[in-house]
């Protein structure tokens, strides 16, 4: 009997914690994730935008937004979905013609504004966040522009393989 309460007790425990993987798995099951959750009957605009998140993670920030970018895309055509994915040389071209504003970027309302002037209909943000040493959090939200209502969204610890310093 002890040892049979042992073992449930341990598979609640094991079971209950967060899973951790791979960069490139939380990306892929980001960008699966959101496309799912975008109605098959409308041809939306998605911009994907950097992550908010500590300075000390601007690189991966980046990396992640660039390959999130790439697996909707490759979602999208593999699902043939009617769906346009805003580049990110799209958010830089915008802020030389417009001389945006760069300060405060962060801000949900800044964003959605961005969305607009790229002409978007959906915006995919959200969090990044460094647990320690090569852990990382990240959470996306799927936001509609016009109405700022998020749509739904996704929250993965992940590991990357980060060069020795």
């Amino acid at each position: 009997m002890k040892k049979a309460l042992i073992l449930l007790i341990s598979s609640v425990i094991f079971f209950s914690c967060a899973t951790v993987v791979p960069v490139e798995r939380a990306v892929e099951e980001i960008a699966w994730n959101t496309i799912d959750m975008i109605s098959e009957d409308i041809t939306p605009v998605i911009a994907v935008y950097n992550l908010r998140g500590s300075p000390d993670s601007d690189e991966i920030n980046n990396m992640i937004v660039n390959r999130l970018t790439t697996e909707l895309a490759n979602a999208v055509h593999y699902e043939e979905r009617e769906i346009i994915i805003v580049s990110r040389q799209t958010f830089n071209e915008l802020f030389l013609e417009q001389n945006f504003i760069l300060s405060d970027l962060t801000d949900q309302n800044k964003q959605i504004e961005i969305g607009k002037l790229l002409g978007a209909d959906l915006i995919l943000t959200g969090d990044l966040t460094k647990i320690e040493g090569d852990l990382f959090n990240i959470n996306t939200q799927l936001i509609n522009i016009e109405s700022g209502e998020i749509i739904g969204g996704d929250t993965f610890d992940f590991w990357v393989n980060l060069p020795e310093e």
